[in-house]
């Protein structure tokens, strides 16, 4: 199954997220819309989805899938899994927050959707990034 998911991420999912993104870039410029503050978040949204997807998962996926395809310990592949799908969740939010974005098409007077708009990525961030942080700090020695 990651190894389908590896394979229509980089022939379907990949090419037709930018060509929704290109279309939606030439809709904005045709509609002189990029003066508007919910364009340029949801920009910051693809951006930030895009990357997370194409750099982050799909590297860590590969590494995955090589630990999995070469008979790894269940420790070597639990943990890693479990740290995927914590970002994986994160991108969901991300994704899901861009969506209503899109939708509500807030300006810079709609405090309140904006506030929680951020609130959510933030509190997403905390939740399903918090812990790979803290499990990739150093620990202290003790003596």
């Amino acid at each position: 199954m990651l190894s389908d998911t590896l394979f229509f991420a980089t022939r379907l999912f990949v090419p037709a997220s930018l060509v929704a993104f290109a279309t939606g870039l030439t809709m904005a410029y045709l509609g002189t819309l990029f003066s508007e503050l919910w364009i340029w978040i949801g920009m910051a949204g693809f951006a930030t989805t895009f990357l997370t997807g194409a750099v982050v998962i799909k590297q860590r996926s590969e590494k995955l899938l090589a630990a999995i395809k070469s008979g790894g310990s269940s420790f070597d592949v639990s943990d890693p899994g479990r740290e995927l799908l914590r970002i994986v969740k994160f991108d969901y939010v991300m994704l899901f927050t861009v969506a209503a974005n899109m939708v509500l098409k807030p300006k810079p007077a709609d405090s309140a959707v904006l506030v929680v708009m951020a609130v959510v990525v933030f509190g997403a961030g905390v939740l399903f990034l918090g812990p790979l942080f803290r499990s990739a700090s150093p620990r202290a020695v003790g003596g």
